[in-house]
């Protein structure tokens, strides 16, 4: 099972209930809507894509099979962006 957690050398800011990122690496600015915002902010601890599931599905009303869908597509986006730390 993979675990994801955010990389604490990001330097994020919190505005408006979102979050912007500066991604040192490629010297670049990532601003996150709420919903991205909300998993960036979950990622503080090390979780599954189980654990983010039930977070987002207790905020938000959506598909399930959607949210798995579209979660594994921003932690792939977040891994090439070399945002976020994955543990086997």
């Amino acid at each position: 099972m993979k675990f994801y957690k955010r990389k604490s050398s990001i330097t994020s800011a919190k505005l408006d209930n979102k979050f912007s990122l500066f991604i040192t690496n490629i010297g670049s600015y990532v601003n996150l809507n709420s919903t991205a915002s909300l998993i960036w902010q979950t990622l503080e601890s090390k979780l599954s894509i189980e654990e983010l599931k039930k977070i987002i599905l207790n905020k938000f009303e959506v598909d399930e099979d959607l949210l798995e869908k579209d979660l594994l597509s921003f932690l792939e986006r977040a891994k090439t962006l070399g945002i976020v730390d994955i543990y086997e």
